[in-house]
């Protein structure tokens, strides 16, 4: 009796136990998805409950932080509790623990994100019918692959809803530090829903952890999801932004051993897009695991399907599957060998929650009704009166208010109760609806409306940071002209620092006309030009929005930053991703003052165009430099600014100050030296005296030698050339033959019997004399060039593989000999429309680590093993195609003077390598030779 009823209370206990269990729901770690695509809602609403059903099923962290929720609302336009994302994030403290929902409004956020790893159950949500746009333009080269991202997550539990996340910076054409990320992930336990994510090159980098996301939109073209995560997709769209020729790839997961845990699974997903021939994965490691299931594929996808990234080795390592596809791109018969069709019961581990353990962790998205609640009154509600109704003055309408104004008779101001925190004016409405003003409050009322209408500008705190002429900071003086907050150093402006101590005003050259000095109309928005509504058709300027424009010269540049090119139109070298040059703080600046100026990249495209409507070559002033133009007309005004002293005396070819320099330093001056050596002459001394800047390193100080040459306390080093023109004779003669001409205008133009062409050098800035830009005597027109892509130049800079390893030897010099360069490596077998088995490729970056050595070339997205790189001849046919690459853009064009460089650096070692390989092949020929004499002479050795 007793044993039974110890076995009923337990019967009962436990039955307690079921009950009090069964009240929760436990998400499904095992029911696969249906491949029914019309069953994924109910999939997802039956095996991801909401919170309040699942207590019992989740993290006790995730729990606790679910039950305090808090919102935060950002709105660029104001109206919410922040204007800026980043402002939103510092707002939640370090450990934090409750869920912190930021509410994002319609608008583009250009702010680089990034959420620390102290900062868990974050959400930033937007509206699914005018989602909000995260954006910034970071590239590999200023931050780093993974540090690019426009949005970084560190944090673990973070969700993402209606959110468009992208990079803006320009699409990477082959170019080294191009690649810009719009996402990266880092943290644990993340999910995101109906977002789209787009970029071009590695535009999600799904770190590490375990993330989900659904109904996504992600586009790109080289490894545009990469990483070491492990992930579900679900019902995304892949859109592939690939083009013509161009290899590009879905997926680079990175997975080296097989205990790892990881890698990418992607179900119901749709890949369609302006992309040919695109892999759903390569090899990035050695052992990379990702999945297809029930997805729809374009005819955009590879028929070979995967990559092993030209490693062979690979073949049996990597873990790349596909089940039940559908679609053009999705036929099994022509996959690679390596690849695998899964089964169903192969398959269920990639379909199920299982695979990111998301029982413990995945939760709905937030609902957006829960987020709408009465919008708080800014205005304060009127004290309570025991006379007629009050209403704040500004709610009347605008006919009423004048009424008030003109009559100012019987109105009582009050403060506001409330969260107002400024003063309001209440008007008694008396029984006929008449609205009267006291006379003592009009004045108050008045004096109100005209400070809040008006934007008080501070100069010294909105001034900007940066000088407008070189772009740099430093020692700043600001225009003294209303409230123009453009600044300046003194010497960009002709100015010495003493002139910042005087209080005598000066403005600036934006406000006066380029050509009569009048007022100006119309300026440029990235330096000081600007002309009158008269002078606007003597100079190229392309207005673009109002006053706003952009002259010759900063377009030229702009054209070139959007493209991130390598060379300028006149083939020399530029980097707008270094911010020791001028055209990479020019880039920066463009930046940050687009946006304040409401301009995009469209209005760039836009005034180009006016400009080539108009005809660069016609006959008016260039306010850059003149490029091709065989004729040029300068006005005789701007002319008179440039005009050679006749104060400087000669003896001989030079002037008595340049051959006094010369002596003093021990130079030869008793024979004539061209203007390239001189320069070349400064320059070393420079270099020997050590005059540079300490902080600006193109600036020079100069000495008192160089002070009695130049008559400045610094120079900028790009300008060395440009000043040495007045202390030539030929450029003294040069320029009084031209003057004689005409006394109104000028004429640049080709000199015939003569190998010398007078053009316009680019220049940094103008001084504050609007000094128009210095004549100067170029090089012959072959070195400003282009190379022919030719077998007998491509000879001259190509490297074989014994070559490059033999370079390798030789550390310190073995970047700047192998970048540049060329080399001939396979090409791609899945491209078909390749005739050839090999191909040259320029050498770009290199990359090196602890264990190897990797090259970066052009036109292709995977670095280069030296040993992948081939020890033969190049073909007729392969550099035919190499000059199809070059004529097709895919590749910069060389120039003379770069090919020139690059071949004297490695004329001695191709030399030397080609005499031992001529060696060998002879000792070869006189080893067959003697063996061919000994059998002659000895036959029975046979």
């Amino acid at each position: 009796m007793a044993g039974k009823m110890v076995s009923c209370v337990a019967v009962h206990a436990a039955l307690v136990t079921f009950l009090l269990v069964s009240t929760f729901v436990i998400a499904d770690d095992n029911t696969p998805v249906p491949g029914d695509s019309s069953q994924i809602s109910n999939w997802f609403q039956n095996n991801v409950k909401p919170f309040q059903q699942r207590k019992g099923s989740l993290d006790s962290e995730l729990v606790q932080a679910e039950e305090g929720v808090k919102i935060i609302k950002v709105n660029i336009n104001g109206g919410g509790d922040f204007t800026t994302i980043t402002d939103a994030i510092k707002s939640i403290p370090a450990g934090n623990t409750k869920r912190v929902i930021v509410h994002i409004g319609h608008g583009v956020y250009k702010e680089k994100l990034k959420i620390e790893r102290t900062q868990p159950f974050v959400t930033l949500q937007g509206n699914p019918q005018s989602m909000p746009i995260l954006t910034y333009d970071g590239t590999a080269a200023k931050y780093g692959t993974v540090n690019s991202a426009s949005l970084i997550v560190e944090s673990d539990y973070f969700v993402a809803a209606n959110l468009i996340i992208q990079n803006s910076a320009p699409r990477p054409h082959g170019q080294s530090g191009a690649q810009a990320t719009a996402l990266r992930i880092s943290g644990d336990k993340a999910a995101f829903f109906n977002c789209k994510i787009k970029g071009y090159q590695d535009t999600v980098c799904d770190d590490k952890g375990n993330h989900f996301f659904k109904d996504c939109y992600i586009e790109g073209t080289v490894d545009f999801i990469f990483g070491s995560g492990t992930s579900i997709y679900l019902n995304t769209q892949l859109y592939l932004l690939g083009r013509g020729n161009e290899i590009s790839f879905i997926t680079a997961h990175a997975r080296d051993f097989p205990s790892e845990n990881t890698g990418y699974s992607f179900i119901h997903c749709h890949i369609n897009g302006t992309g040919h021939g695109t892999y759903l994965g390569r090899a990035w490691r050695a052992r990379p695991r990702v999945v297809f299931s029930y997805t729809d594929m374009s005819s955009g996808v590879n028929p070979l399907g995967w990559s092993n990234n030209i490693h062979p080795e690979r073949d049996s390592t990597v873990f790349f599957a596909e089940n039940k596809c559908t679609g053009p791109g999705a036929d099994p018969a022509k996959r690679a060998k390596f690849a695998k069709q899964l089964s169903d019961a192969e398959a269920k581990l990639f379909l199920s929650l299982g695979f990111i353990k998301g029982s413990s962790w995945l939760l709905p998205p937030p609902n957006i009704s829960c987020l709408k609640s009465n919008p708080s009154s800014r205005t304060s509600t009127p004290p309570p009166s025991d006379h007629r109704p009050l209403i704040p003055l500004r709610w009347l309408p605008k006919i009423h208010r004048r009424k008030i104004e003109s009559k100012a008779e019987g109105a009582r101001p009050r403060k506001p109760v409330g969260d107002g925190g400024e003063r309001d004016f209440f008007v008694e409405l008396g029984g006929d609806c008449n609205i009267t003003l006291s006379p003592d409050n009009y004045q108050d009322i008045i004096i109100m409306k005209k400070q809040r209408k008006q934007k008080k500008i501070i100069k010294d705190r909105d001034s900007e940071d940066w000088c407008f002429e070189c772009k740099d900071g430093g020692k700043l003086m600001i225009c003294d002209y209303r409230d123009c907050l453009k600044v300046y150093h003194p010497e960009c402006v002709g100015k010495d620092d003493s002139f910042m101590e005087n209080e005598e005003p000066w403005n600036c050259n934006r406000h006066s006309c380029l050509i009569c000095q009048n007022t100006a109309k119309f300026y440029c928005v990235c330096c000081p030009n600007a002309v009158c509504g008269c002078c606007i058709g003597e100079v190229e300027f392309a207005p673009v929005k109002g006053k706003k424009g952009f002259c010759d010269n900063c377009l030229e540049l702009l054209l070139l930053a959007e493209q991130i090119a390598d060379y300028d139109t006149d083939g020399e070298k530029v980097d707008f991703n270094d911010r020791e040059t001028y055209e990479g703080l020019f880039k920066e600046y463009w930046d940050i003052i687009k946006g304040r100026e409401g301009l995009t990249v469209d209005n760039v495209y836009s005034a180009d165009a006016q400009l080539k409507k108009r005809g660069r070559c016609s006959d008016s002033v260039r306010i850059g430099k003149a490029k091709e133009c065989k004729k040029l007309i300068i006005s005789e005004r701007a002319m008179k600014k440039k005009k050679v002293s006749k104060a400087i005396e000669f003896i001989g070819w030079g002037s008595i100050p340049l051959i006094k320099f010369l002596t003093s330093i021990g130079k030869d001056a008793t024979k004539q030296l061209s203007q390239y050596d001189v320069e070349s002459i400064i320059s070393g001394y420079i270099q020997e005296k050590n005059l540079f800047h300490p902080k600006k390193k193109r600036r020079i100080l100069c000495d008192p030698m160089l002070y009695s040459l130049f008559r400045r306390k610094s120079v900028d080093k790009n300008q060395i050339y440009s000043l040495l023109d007045i202390h030539f004779v030929a450029n003294l003669e040069q320029s009084e033959d031209d003057e004689s001409e005409d006394e109104d205008e000028i004429i640049l133009g080709e000199k015939k019997n003569k190998n010398i062409t007078a053009a316009f050098k680019k220049q940094k800035t103008l001084s504050s004399s609007r000094t128009c830009q210095e004549e100067e005597v170029n090089r012959t027109m072959k070195e400003s060039g282009f190379a022919s892509i030719v077998a007998e130049n491509i000879k001259l800079v190509y490297l074989r593989k014994s070559l490059v390893e033999r370079l390798l030897k030789q550390p310190e010099s073995f970047d700047c000999k192998v970048v540049g360069s060329f080399v001939r490596t396979k090409t791609d077998p899945a491209d078909y429309q390749r005739h050839t088995s090999h191909q040259l490729l320029q050498v770009r970056g290199i990359k090196k680590n602890a264990s190897e050595v990797l090259l970066q070339v052009s036109n292709m997205p995977i670095d280069l093993h030296i040993t992948m790189l081939s020890d033969c001849d190049f073909t007729k046919e392969e550099c035919e195609d190499l000059q199809q690459m070059v004529e097709n853009g895919l590749l910069k064009k060389p120039t003379v003077v770069e090919l020139e460089q690059k071949a004297r650096s490695l004329h001695e070692d191709i030399t030397k390598h080609w005499i031992e390989m001529e060696l060998v092949k002879l000792q070869k020929s006189i080893d067959r030779a003697n063996e061919k004499g000994w059998r002659a002479e000895y036959p029975f050795m046979e």
